[in-house]
C-alpha cells in the first residue's frame, strides 16, 4: 500500500464530467451535421451540400477554390470528396481522391470527378 492509502484516487470518482459540446442539427432532416469538414485519414473531406451552396451550376471546383471559400483548411494538403449529401448541379470537381458514391453522384448529376496527382 502506498503512503496515501487505498482512497488516494477517490477525487477521480467525484470530479465533475465535462459538459457535452452541442452539435448543429440540420433543420430539414433533423440529422446531426458537422460544422467543419471531417478529416478522413489525412484527407479533408468536403460534403456535397457545401459544394451545392457555394458553387454555381457548371462550375469547376478546385482545391484552391475550396480553400478560398473556407471549406478546406489551408494546412490540409489532400482533399477527398465523400458521397455525403445530394448533388443536383453539374459540377466538375477536382480533388485528390473520390469515394465510389461521390463519383457516381457527380456523374448522375451530369458533372465530372477529376482525380489529381498526390
Amino acid at each position: 500500500m502506498d503512503a496515501l492509502g487505498p482512497r488516494h484516487k477517490s477525487w477521480l470518482l467525484s470530479a465533475p464530467l465535462p459538459a457535452p459540446v452541442p452539435r448543429p442539427v440540420d433543420t430539414e432532416s433533423g440529422a446531426m451535421t458537422a460544422s467543419v469538414p471531417l478529416s478522413v485519414s489525412g484527407f479533408s473531406a468536403p460534403a456535397f451540400n457545401q459544394l451545392e451552396k457555394l458553387f454555381d451550376k457548371g462550375a469547376t471546383v478546385t482545391v484552391d477554390a475550396l480553400r478560398d471559400k473556407g471549406i478546406v483548411s489551408s494546412r490540409t494538403a489532400l482533399v477527398k470528396v465523400l458521397g455525403r449529401g445530394e448533388v443536383t448541379k453539374a459540377l466538375t470537381v477536382q480533388a485528390h481522391k473520390f469515394s465510389g458514391k461521390a463519383a457516381e453522384k457527380l456523374a448522375a448529376a451530369g458533372g465530372k470527378a477529376e482525380a489529381l496527382a498526390k
